[in-house]
């Protein structure tokens, strides 16, 4: 399977040259899991200026990597043509991004926390219906969800660039106002739409949330659906450690945020 992708990936590249050299920019969105980054990725994809609405499950240590991401989306897309940004979120320690990529100027890189009563919720629901089990005991999502904002302090310690911090309730509870200055921060010269697209893997395994929520094709606040009760001591030690990373995250000159007069 390996070596049938990497033929295809090859050929693709023969008669696509254009694919590999034009002037499109790289989008990432930095985050944790149950962060409503499938929304916001299916969001983007599904405007014609995006390639990439998924999880592609690699690591970026070099621009051979990016390479890839471009041969990876096109065989989704089937065309380059009109796209200013090829997307792709990172969720998992085991993919990493190396320091001279982040630093990229072809580089924009989205930070996309959730507060943690909800996420750990989330992850622990996750975890009953589908194939990570081990995120049924709370302590397990806990450490995820540490992990996770840990080394997205670690990234934005590196930033040298501007980047734009998102709290994900901002989806939600501001949905005009964040997709018009996302659209802004951008450069989209069509704006970014509440309703968005089905696409090849939406709602599978392994490339995203696998609820029903997501096929809706419209952003909804799930909030009140979820009802299991984490212990308040697990609560509290995720609210350390999410005030600590969005502290960080924003006191970097380079931050940025969405607000009403972006």
């Amino acid at each position: 399977m390996l070596i049938k992708s990497m033929l295809k990936k090859g050929s693709i590249a023969i008669q696509r040259p254009q694919l590999l050299t034009q002037q499109a920019q790289h989008l990432f969105i930095l985050s944790h899991m149950r962060s409503r980054s499938s929304v916001l990725t299916h969001v983007l994809g599904s405007n014609p200026n995006i390639a990439g609405y998924r999880e592609l499950h690699q690591s970026y240590l070099s621009s051979r990597d990016l390479i890839n991401m471009r041969l990876n989306l096109y065989q989704e897309w089937e065309s380059s043509q009109g796209v200013s940004f090829f997307l792709d979120k990172v969720l998992h320690e085991r993919y990493q991004i190396s320091e001279k990529i982040i630093q990229r100027p072809d580089l924009k890189i989205i930070f996309l926390i959730r507060q943690p009563d909800r996420t750990l919720s989330s992850l622990v629901e996750m975890g009953h219906r589908g194939k990570l089990k081990n995120l049924r005991n709370p302590e397990n999502a806990l450490a995820y969800y540490q992990s996770r904002l840990h080394s997205l302090t670690r990234y934005a310690e590196l930033m040298e660039k501007e980047y734009l911090v998102v709290d994900s309730n901002e989806i939600i509870d501001k949905t005009d106002i964040f997709l018009k200055s996302l659209s802004a921060w951008l450069g989209l010269p069509i704006p970014l739409s509440e309703h968005y697209a089905q696409f090849k893997h939406t709602g599978h395994y392994g490339s995203g949330d696998t609820s029903t929520w997501i096929r809706s094709g419209v952003i909804k606040d799930t909030r009140r659906h979820q009802n299991i009760e984490i212990p308040s001591e697990i609560i509290q030690q995720a609210e350390g450690c999410f005030r600590s990373c969005k502290e960080i995250l924003l006191s970097n000159c380079h931050a940025t945020t969405i607000t009403a007069s972006t």
